[in-house]
């Protein structure tokens, strides 16, 4: 998949070990609460090798991105993002 003209927000999270920069390819909810599936960004595209999932929240009109930290919840996020 080659999505480098297309136009995605972006953030910035620590994996292993070193500043990686992922985009957003799609938000959803799950309980109430609100996530976002993205995918690293390699050179000037976003990369088709692997989907990663993070909670998001809105604090002061900025969204805010985090881990998933508890290993059940990322199992029932993960589950409902497939079935979406």
């Amino acid at each position: 998949m080659d999505n480098e003209f297309m136009e995605y927000e972006t953030f910035e999270m620590e994996m292993g070990g070193e500043e990686r920069e992922f985009a957003i390819i799609d938000e959803f909810q799950v309980e109430n609460r609100f996530y976002v599936a993205a995918a690293l960004v390699v050179e000037d595209t976003v990369s088709d090798e692997g989907c990663y999932l993070f909670r998001s929240k809105k604090i002061d009109e900025e969204i805010c991105i985090e881990k998933i930290a508890d290993k059940d919840e990322y199992e029932r996020v993960s589950e409902a993002y497939l079935a979406l």
